[in-house]
């Protein structure tokens, strides 16, 4: 079941809105409808594609769940995030760190523009980066001008899109 917004469905979700109705009280949610969902790697087939989007208002997790194949082949990631429960149940960033952090993708840069949502860019790391302590592996990563450049560029095509 998707809850569809009244105002420009970019706040639809699988999920059921919370705090979105406090956050945002013009944006309301007065129908449902019956979706089909699939897996990732069920749609996706190819080992081409080395970046993905994912933003699905707080079910993140179960998207990139539904993905473990294709991560694989992912070098990066700019996903949506939450803080708090913006959806009931949704995944919050630091269970989206711990599971991507099994597919060697590090967090590093947050973008916190709805106070308790933003966006976030992972980048999957080696062993040798992975083994040091976060800080020390934002500090790495952040150095690489090109990577800085990549997320800004992503974060700057969204906001396109969105308008």
């Amino acid at each position: 079941i998707m809850h569809v917004d009244s105002y420009n469905q970019a706040s639809s979700s699988i999920l059921k809105p919370k705090i979105h109705l406090i956050q945002h009280p013009h944006v309301k949610f007065e129908k449902t409808i019956k979706v089909n969902m699939d897996k990732l790697d069920n749609v996706i087939k190819s080992k081409k594609y080395n970046f993905i989007n994912i933003d699905v208002q707080g079910f993140e997790l179960e998207v990139f769940r539904g993905a473990e194949e294709i991560l694989h082949d992912i070098d990066y990631i700019f996903t949506e995030v939450n803080r708090d429960e913006v959806y009931e149940n949704c995944t919050k960033v630091k269970e989206l760190d711990n599971f991507l952090l099994k597919y060697n993708f590090i967090r590093i840069e947050t973008n916190w523009a709805g106070k308790t949502w933003g966006d976030a860019f992972y980048i999957k790391v080696n062993k040798s980066i992975k083994s040091k302590n976060k800080t020390q592996i934002r500090r790495i990563l952040k150095g690489k001008h090109e990577l800085n450049l990549f997320y800004r560029l992503v974060y700057k095509m969204k906001q396109f899109i969105q308008t």
